[in-house]
């Protein structure tokens, strides 16, 4: 009798083809394809168009707080957020018409007029997006600036960055990520109108809230309104250097910032994996033993 034999069935695993655009529309007169629900955002990005954003954050929803990414759809009566209109077949879209260009100017030219203008002693000069796109748009000093108006106090009580609401321009990025993201809920906005601003629950301030000085907060500020204590250079002519956070077995993914051969700061990896932009404390802050002087740097 012929013992039982089994059947042995080979699977061949394909990795199936990724999917082509298929939604045909004109771009700035050219002929392209987006994908089915592509955002115009998603689209100018990926075809290598560059369009200013100053609340955007591709991990969280889209929510058109800034309208700097405004752009025109021939037959609209009004200029659409590209961060939130999903290209449909047969538009026509514009991202540099006189109409984006003067809409952006004007949005920036108001955003700067409640803005300090001393970019020349910010920290954050060199990587101030609302500096960078004032000085794209043609804007030198903000048009509307108000008369007479109290200036905000910091807040400095953090130990490991500060808060400057007069640098604040409200676009509610790092509420978001505070929120949706870290999913800590301890900064909030707060007010209507030109009350409005970014602050504690019932004002206790940040080092008496719920925060955990991850700062993921500073890490999406486009402007200097959240900065490091511990950042004693601009970022000007800076070396990044990929690198995995040595703390703990997670992996977390940064950039180290290098300047005359020194650590001067890190950052964290967007869209790499574990973290995807997310750091704790200790990645983000406890950066200093490198170059501490009881580190070890001969064998003992």
């Amino acid at each position: 009798m012929k013992p039982d034999t089994a059947t042995v069935v080979t699977v061949e695993s394909e990795t199936a083809p990724a999917a082509e655009p298929t939604v045909p529309l004109t771009l700035n007169g050219k002929p392209v394809k987006a994908f089915a629900g592509e955002t115009i955002l998603n689209l100018c990005q990926r075809v290598g168009i560059s369009i200013p954003t100053l609340c955007h954050d591709p991990r969280l929803p889209a929510h058109g707080a800034c309208r700097i990414c405004v752009v025109e759809i021939e037959g609209w009566p009004r200029l659409a957020t590209s961060c939130q209109t999903e290209a449909a077949a047969g538009m026509v879209i514009r991202t540099k018409s006189a109409a984006v260009r003067q809409a952006r100017h004007v949005m920036l030219d108001l955003l700067f007029s409640n803005h300090p203008n001393d970019c020349l002693t910010c920290k954050d000069s060199g990587q101030c997006k609302l500096q960078m796109y004032c000085y794209d748009y043609g804007v030198i000093d903000g048009s509307y600036r108000p008369f007479g108006r109290k200036r905000q106090a910091m807040d400095t009580s953090n130990p490991f960055y500060d808060y400057d609401p007069e640098k604040c321009i409200l676009c509610g990025q790092c509420v978001r990520v505070c929120t949706e993201l870290q999913c800590t809920d301890a900064i909030c906005l707060e007010g209507r109108g030109e009350a409005t601003r970014v602050a504690t629950p019932n004002r206790v301030g940040l080092l008496q809230s719920a925060c955990v000085s991850c700062g993921n907060c500073v890490a999406v500020c486009p402007t200097g309104a959240l900065t490091p204590k511990r950042q004693p250079d601009r970022l000007f002519g800076i070396k990044k250097t990929r690198t995995t956070c040595s703390y703990c077995g997670v992996g977390c993914q940064l950039n180290l910032l290098t300047k005359d051969d020194r650590l001067i700061g890190v950052e964290p990896v967007q869209g790499a994996k574990p973290n995807d932009g997310m750091l704790c404390v200790k990645g983000r802050f406890s950066w200093n033993f490198v170059q501490h002087g009881d580190r070890l740097t001969t064998p003992l």
